[in-house]
């Protein structure tokens, strides 16, 4: 669990997950079904975080498989028929994971002495590592393209104002610069400035219309 751990360490949106990752640990080698429990829990509380993030309204009565599936149509994941069947795969694992939970867990329902004692003994210990391991990567997943998505949401229009071009500081370069010739070619000193160097062109861009600023 140390690579979700670090992930929701880096991303402090998700800090209040900690305390599922803490129950999974500690409780993992002692008791599975409660350490499952909580995997679950973490898996559904995150998704119903990336819908409530995104405008995703869920039903009251949304399956496991359900809440997978809308937390991945939030994050944009069906447009196209791979990122459809990819997210449907790890939604039929959501849903396996309630199912499962419903057979195992121990705060749910109510249980005798017996099925107590058997609850931890219905899988292997490679199968539990399975199941870890499938409801990790998919939290993983899913943080990750959340985190992604809110980036590039936020940083686009702040991107593409960066690398706007200014026509009257293209014309000041011209001007002063001229045309380079290369053979057949042709080039003016604006275009080759923000082709071969964006970021020089951008610095001398906010010089010329800072002082351009101050003269008016």
């Amino acid at each position: 669990m140390q690579k979700l751990r670090k992930l929701i360490d880096a991303n402090t949106r998700w800090s209040e997950f900690n305390i599922f990752v803490d129950r999974i640990e500690s409780s993992r080698n002692q008791d599975f079904s409660l350490a499952f429990e909580n995997a679950k829990a973490l898996l559904e509380s995150v998704c119903k975080e990336i819908c409530k993030s995104c405008g995703k309204e869920l039903s009251p009565q949304s399956s496991m498989n359900g809440i997978v599936k809308t937390s991945f149509s939030a994050l944009g994941f069906s447009n196209s028929e791979i990122s459809t069947r990819i997210s449907g795969s790890l939604s039929s694992i959501g849903q396996v994971i309630g199912e499962l939970r419903n057979d195992i867990g121990v705060t749910g329902h109510g249980r005798t002495v017996e099925e107590l004692r058997e609850r931890n003994l219905k899988f292997d210990e490679l199968t539990k590592d399975f199941l870890f391991d499938s409801i990790t990567t998919i939290i993983i997943f899913l943080i990750r393209s959340f985190e992604y998505k809110q980036v590039n949401t936020i940083d686009t229009p702040k991107k593409e104002q960066e690398n706007e071009r200014n026509k009257e500081f293209d014309e000041f370069l011209d001007e002063s610069y001229g045309e380079f010739v290369m053979g057949d070619y042709s080039y003016t000193a604006s275009q080759i400035l923000f082709a071969v160097d964006s970021e020089a062109y951008q610095y001398e861009r906010k010089n010329f219309e800072s002082e351009e600023g101050n003269q008016a």
